[in-house]
């Protein structure tokens, strides 16, 4: 639609009309605002939640070194921090694959955090459970 047609269309709607067009473009804004902040709370969420993958992925290293059978949480805490960081990446830029990136998210921290909750006497990989399952529901929320 060019500039002409535009205005030519504007000046048809009554003064009540562009009331009413104001109303409707204030809501749109309200719940765009609305998606950047969730987007911006599973961003935060995906960075923590990576974080505690990548503190328990050098814990896990250590403990394999001892001959402690953690291998798949070690496993599961990589890739994990790989799907957390690139869903955080499409998140915080609102990416058109945001939606896709979480629903794999939450898959990916559910398997972690089920591999981390097979060892609940250690502190470290309780806590990579937790954010874990934090990210997981953040993800699930969208």
């Amino acid at each position: 639609m060019n500039r002409r047609t535009w205005l030519t269309a504007l000046s048809g709607i009554s003064g009540l009309g562009l009331f009413s067009l104001a109303g409707v473009t204030q809501t749109a804004l309200a719940k765009e605002e609305e998606k950047d902040e969730k987007e911006d709370e599973r961003a935060e969420q995906c960075e923590d939640c990576e974080e505690a993958c990548l503190e328990c992925i050098n814990h896990c290293m250590d403990l394999l070194a001892e001959g402690k059978p953690v291998k798949a949480c070690l496993q599961s805490c990589l890739d994990c921090a790989d799907i957390c960081a690139t869903c955080r990446t499409v998140s915080a830029r609102r990416g058109p694959a945001s939606a896709a990136m979480a629903t794999a998210c939450a898959a990916a921290c559910d398997l972690c955090a089920e591999a981390c909750e097979k060892h609940k006497e250690d502190k470290i990989m309780a806590e990579c459970a937790k954010q874990c399952r934090k990210c997981s529901a953040e993800c699930r929320a969208r």
